[in-house]
This record gives C-alpha cells, structure tokens and sequence, in this order.
C-alpha cells in the first residue's frame, strides 16, 4: 500500500464516522496530496425550493473538501475559520464536485481554495477558506 493510499485510507475513515458526511452521501473521487476531489449525487433531499441544489450544499462540500485537502498534507486535526464562497450557476441533477487545492500554509494555519464543477465540467461555485490546526479533543 502506498503512503498516499494509507493517508486517503486514514482521512476516508475519519470522515466516514460522520453523521453529517453520511447524510450528504459525499465520496473522495480523488486524493492526491494538497489536491482533492469530492463528489455527490443530486438528490431531492439537497435541493431548495426552487429546485436546484441549495447553496449550503455547495458551500458544505467545499468546505469539506478544502479541509480534507488540508489534511492531505498534514493529518492533524482543523478547524474552518473563515470561508468565502461564490455561487456562479444551479445545478438541478446529475453529480457535482468540488476539488480543494492548498494554495498556502504557514505554521498554523492553510488557505485552501475549492471549485464546484457540474458533470459536464462548468464552474458552479468558488471558495476561498483559513484553516487552523487545532488540538484533537480529548
């Protein structure tokens, strides 16, 4: 097993005790180190009132998709302090993913960016986030 599969392998297993990333039924695509890729189906379940698929949805996944891509680099525990997202078009069907991409990190703490792309590769939404190191709870 490789040092990359071993990291996805350690970073899939935490997350997939969670409740919340069961819920939105979120899938690694692609790890790499400092690039990850998400994907999710969309379901009736994600979809706001209009149909499309709700703003908290894209922000959720690129929210978890940059801390996973933090992690990437470094498996320590993080915490989401400031995120910037840009909604640019709906997605009503099909998958969406978000790839988080680390474009800079300093002693405590990585700026990560994300980008939702819909399943015929056009940008749905950007994001821009800090994220801190924090102790693992005990």
């Amino acid at each position: 097993m490789t040092h990359r599969t071993e990291k996805k392998n350690v970073v899939e297993a935490i997350f997939s005790e969670s409740p919340f990333w069961n819920f939105m039924g979120f899938e690694i695509e692609s790890f790499e180190e400092g690039a990850v890729c998400l994907k999710v189906e969309v379901r009736e379940e994600l979809k706001n009132v209009i149909g499309t698929l709700h703003g908290g949805v894209y922000a959720a996944m690129m929210d978890t998709a940059m801390g996973i891509t933090a992690r990437s680099v470094e498996n320590t525990p993080l915490a989401t302090i400031n995120m910037n997202v840009n909604y640019l078009r709906p997605v009503s069907e099909g998958t969406i993913y978000a790839k988080g991409r680390v474009i800079n990190r300093s002693r405590s703490l990585f700026t990560v960016q994300a980008e939702v792309m819909d399943d015929k590769d056009q940008l749905a939404a950007h994001a821009v986030g800090s994220f801190k190191r924090v102790r693992p709870r005990e």
